[in-house]
């Protein structure tokens, strides 16, 4: 019993996968207007770690792998800045463009490009 009342049998419950502060933690790349900063998940990367980021415009697919030495440095908060890629983004009222990512069996962790993305900027 919990609190007076019957507890669930255990096998109802569905886990909660949570990352710092509460957040869901989902592998993710997300594209600022303010400064045309670029933020990734600490999954891919973290601070003083490199990251190669390409895009596929025709199948509006973007995909980050983790690198050694070669591609974009990370900085504190897993942010760096790339404003020639953020350019290509539509915000409109928006402040920041998320693009949830998923790791794929090359080590790669891909994602759909939103609408927002302008494929002629390109």
């Amino acid at each position: 019993m919990f609190n007076g009342t019957v507890r669930s049998d255990v096998n109802n419950f569905i886990k909660i996968e949570k990352g710092r502060r509460g957040r869901k933690s989902q592998p993710f790349i997300s594209f600022s207007k303010n400064g045309g900063h670029v933020r990734i998940a600490t999954f891919i990367a973290r601070h003083g770690e490199h990251v190669d980021i390409q895009i596929d415009y025709s199948a509006r697919t973007i995909r980050v792998k983790k690198v050694e030495h070669h591609g974009v440095r990370i900085n504190v908060g897993g942010v760096f800045t790339r404003k020639v890629l953020v350019k290509q983004f539509q915000f409109g009222e928006k402040k920041t463009i998320r693009v949830d990512l998923t790791q794929q069996d090359d080590d790669w962790f891909y994602g759909d490009l939103p609408a927002e993305f302008s494929v002629n900027s390109a």
